[in-house]
């Protein structure tokens, strides 16, 4: 064969491998058409098939509100992701602000209750000291009430009748004596126990001072007696000389009689006393009357010294 042939043959078998691979091209295409899919072409037809019968079978369903009502829970049924995720975050944001609205509430009722605990405890402690006071008032009534009480049935030594004077002649001696007479009962309606009087006669100079208190001291041996209810008190006498009673009535000087009478009774912690000062007074300034046989009516006056006596 001579070399011209050789060519010729040889340019046909190359024409002849090209026109074999494009046929070949050719086929590849026609297999991997979107009738026949393969691989991850087909997952992803099946996905979108899928969500295109979806879309067909909820076609009727109502539309989605990106906005719902707040007692509402239709955004659930979102048909895709991105409506649920919206649905979720605006019922978060409802509940947050019912939450705000329940936690202001709370804040409201709890100043409310603690103004009311407070008017209560202003009115428990209002209370309180109306009880106290209607305590101590109760007890000042029974104070009062037991004060009554010792009043009325404790003892009470008083003076009773008419103070007077009465001429006694020493006949033996030729002296001429007056003896001052006062009489002291026992008023209340018990005992007066452990009962001691005394009266003690001062004469003071014109011109001088009363002084500002008398002696009220017992002697040691001093006995003391119980004096019933009605019962008249021994008190110790005053006996006057003629002479003494001649310089009261020319003003030479003043004539006291100091009585202390102290007792006990049941009613009053303590000792109880009634004192008395009384200033001897002449009605005549003329000594020589004093020489009649009776001088008790008309010669003499009393007066009560009343800022010397008390009672207890």
């Amino acid at each position: 064969m001579s070399y011209g042939n050789r060519g010729y043959i040889a340019a046909a078998g190359c024409g002849l491998a090209t026109i074999l691979f494009f046929a070949g091209v050719t086929y590849h295409s026609s297999v991997s058409s979107p009738n026949e899919p393969q691989g991850n072409y087909r997952e992803q037809a099946e996905i979108e098939r899928r969500y295109a019968d979806a879309v067909t079978e909820n076609a009727s369903a109502p539309a989605y509100a990106a906005y719902p009502e707040p007692n509402s829970s239709d955004c659930y049924k979102a048909q895709n992701h991105d409506s649920a995720d919206l649905c979720a975050q605006w019922r978060a944001a409802i509940a947050a602000e019912r939450a705000a609205n329940a936690s202001w509430w709370g804040v409201f009722w709890v100043v409310i209750g603690t103004a009311l605990s407070g008017a209560g405890l202003f009115a428990l402690l209002a209370a309180l000291n109306q009880t106290e006071r209607s305590l101590r008032e109760a007890a000042r009534a029974n104070d009062i009430a037991k004060d009554n009480t010792a009043i009325e049935n404790r003892a009470w030594i008083f003076p009773v009748g008419q103070a007077d004077i009465a001429r006694i002649s020493d006949m033996a001696k030729g002296n001429v004596f007056f003896h001052f007479r006062r009489g002291w009962d026992n008023v209340g309606k018990t005992p007066a126990l452990n009962c001691k009087a005394l009266s003690r006669t001062y004469q003071i100079r014109a011109g001088e001072p009363l002084p500002d208190h008398f002696d009220s001291s017992f002697p040691a041996d001093h006995p003391g007696t119980v004096i019933g209810p009605g019962l008249p008190v021994q008190v110790g006498e005053s006996f006057l000389t003629r002479d003494d009673v001649a310089a009261m009535m020319v003003g030479a000087t003043r004539i006291i009689i100091w009585y202390f009478i102290e007792y006990e009774t049941p009613f009053v912690e303590g000792p109880c006393h009634t004192s008395l000062a009384i200033e001897v007074k002449a009605i005549s300034n003329d000594p020589s009357n004093l020489d009649q046989t009776n001088v008790s009516g008309g010669l003499f006056m009393f007066d009560i010294l009343g800022a010397y006596g008390s009672v207890r």
